[in-house]
């Protein structure tokens, strides 16, 4: 004789018991998906600034130390900009490098002078690097993560427009951003102290 067997479905309340338990998995795994894509995005934008760093060392060698000034002309993120050969010679990869990996989509403009999301130093005196004082070439800050909201990408400490460090820094790696030193190396800052540092002219 053939025993049958009888299928048995899932209930309502079980099906629900499953739901409720990959929503809680859910939960407690986005947020470190999250983190983990963060940090992957920070160790993309520190690498990109280490490739500035070397392309403006392999500048200053080529110039036999003379440190090369950005201009606050709209001159920076163009094919005329001297670091452009030391990185490629093709202009749309050179526009795509120059964008921080950490910038969303729709953040950078479109119209207007082209940013990437990094913040430049503007109008430093013209000299060699080793002559560099208050802050030495060490501690001195040449790139850093901006705020692409902000027009003027350039920094000085006397800036006439009114924009403080804590307007143009880009805030998007750990509550922090990431810093190009004139010396080649790049160090991340939490805001408090990257805002603290700037203002009193130590970075």
């Amino acid at each position: 004789m053939k025993r049958t067997v009888r299928k048995q479905n899932f209930t309502l309340i079980e099906l629900l018991v499953v739901i409720a338990i990959i929503a809680i998995l859910a939960a407690i795994l986005m947020p470190a998906l999250g983190k983990a894509r963060n940090k992957t995005k920070s160790a993309a934008c520190v690498n990109r600034l280490k490739q500035f760093g070397l392309a403006y060392q392999q500048y200053i060698n080529d110039n036999h130390g003379w440190i090369w000034v950005f201009s606050s002309s709209g001159t920076y993120y163009t094919s005329g900009d001297p670091l452009q050969k030391y990185i490629t010679a093709d202009s749309e990869a050179w526009k795509k490098f120059i964008e921080c990996p950490a910038v969303g989509p729709g953040e950078l403009p479109t119209t207007g002078i082209l940013r990437g999301g990094y913040l430049v130093r503007s109008k430093d005196t013209v000299t060699k690097l080793e002559r560099l004082k208050e802050p030495p070439a060490s501690k001195r800050m040449v790139m850093a993560d901006s705020n692409p909201a902000v027009l003027n990408y350039y920094w000085q400490y006397a800036d006439s427009s009114g924009v403080t460090a804590n307007d143009k820094l880009g805030i998007r790696h750990d509550n922090g951003a990431n810093f190009l030193h004139y010396a080649g190396h790049v160090r991340w800052y939490s805001k408090q102290t990257a805002v603290t540092l700037l203002d009193k002219k130590e970075l």
